[in-house]
C-alpha cells in the first residue's frame, strides 16, 4: 500500500509536486507498470523502437554509467556499445562531454575504463 493509502492511483501529472520530490507518495502500480514497461524494453528488438536512434542506447547506458561511478560495469557496456556500432571518438566524445557534468575524476576513470576496453576489443577482433 502507499503512502497515501491507495494503490491505484498512478504516479502522474495528478500527483502532488511536493511527493513526486519528496518520496512521500510511492505508487505500487506505477511501479508495476514501470516494472513491466522495463521487461518489455528489455525483450524487445533494437529495431522496434522507433523513437531511439540505434546508436544512442549504449551510449546513454554509457553515459549513465560513468556520471553515476559504477566503473564495474562501464568496461563491458563501451565493448558491447562498440559491437553495436559506436566509435572510439564517440565514446571519447561522451566522457568529455560529461566531464564538464559529472567531474573530472569521474572523467578520468571512465577514459582509463575505455582505453582497457578497447585494448581488449581489439585483442578480440
Amino acid at each position: 500500500m502507499s503512502a497515501t493509502g491507495n494503490d491505484e492511483v498512478p504516479f502522474g501529472k495528478d500527483t502532488p509536486s511536493t511527493a513526486r520530490f519528496t518520496g512521500a507518495y510511492v505508487p505500487t502500480k506505477g511501479l508495476r507498470d514501470a516494472r513491466r514497461s522495463g521487461q518489455r524494453v528489455l525483450e524487445e528488438p533494437q529495431a522496434d523502437r522507433e523513437l531511439v536512434p540505434a546508436g544512442c542506447p549504449p551510449l546513454l547506458t554509457i553515459s549513465t554509467l560513468m556520471v553515476t561511478g559504477a566503473f564495474e560495469q562501464l568496461a563491458s557496456h563501451i565493448r558491447i556499445g562498440l559491437g553495436n556500432g559506436l566509435t572510439k571518438d564517440e565514446i571519447i566524445e561522451a566522457i568529455t562531454h560529461l566531464a564538464f557534468y559529472a567531474g573530472w575524476p569521474k572523467a578520468m576513470s571512465a577514459i582509463q575504463v575505455a582505453r582497457e576496453a578497447f585494448a581488449a576489443a581489439e585483442k578480440t577482433e
